[in-house]
């Protein structure tokens, strides 16, 4: 029974962090498209040159600044509840095998969520019937949500949770790199010099392990 409602539990606290951390990364950089949009109207090239009234560009700076923190606390409440979850996890981990659980794991996300699809379905149809580049790159991520799934469930089992989510963090490095690689975007210093840190802590966390 308790292993039970642990595994309904750690569902939940799946969907929450995932949608935190979804809602988080859409926050991140809505508000300056729609800062552009707004003070260039349709036109393009006049985004660029178009200034508004000292009034409203009070106004979207502060609905800039307050999208930004509201991205902030959505990332650290992710934080917090993917912390939670890696701790049940371990927990549920000594009792079934990792593929198992994130058997069980797929299912009861598919079933708490199937609500979303009536309430979604012109969307959802919209973009299944009309973009198949959409659909692709969807199948992908999903297909890499289960991968990376099974690898960090594995890691909790063969190591602990603490340990498993430190070298799991290290992700940030590769968003970079995989960023510059598939979409162009510039590397910056700060963000090498974030990953260097990152690779530092993980040779000290291995090297002073127990494990």
């Amino acid at each position: 029974m308790i292993l039970t409602l642990l595994t309904l539990v750690n569902h939940f606290g799946i969907l929450s962090s995932q949608i935190i951390t979804l809602f988080c990364a859409r926050s991140s950089g809505v508000e300056q498209v729609a800062l552009n949009h707004l003070a260039g109207g349709s036109n393009p090239s006049a985004r660029t040159t178009k200034r508004l009234p000292l009034g409203s560009r009070f106004v979207f700076g502060y609905t800039a600044r307050v999208m930004q923190l509201s991205g902030i606390l959505f990332a650290l409440a992710a934080a917090v509840t993917w912390g939670l979850l890696y701790a049940i996890q371990q927990h549920i981990l000594g009792k079934v095998s990792p593929l198992t659980l994130l058997t069980l794991e797929t299912v009861l996300t598919a079933l708490f969520v199937l609500p979303v699809v009536f309430l979604k379905y012109n969307e959802i149809r919209s973009v299944l019937v009309s973009d198949s580049k959409m659909v692709l790159a969807i199948c992908l991520v999903v297909g890499l949500s289960l991968l990376a799934n099974y690898f960090i469930l594995t890691a909790i089992n063969q190591l602990n949770a603490s340990l498993a989510s430190l070298f799991e963090i290290l992700y940030p490095l590769f968003v970079v790199i995989f960023s510059f690689l598939l979409f162009g975007q510039t590397i910056s210093l700060p963000s090498l010099l974030g990953g260097g840190l990152m690779m530092v802590g993980a040779y000290i966390v291995i090297r002073f392990s127990e494990v």
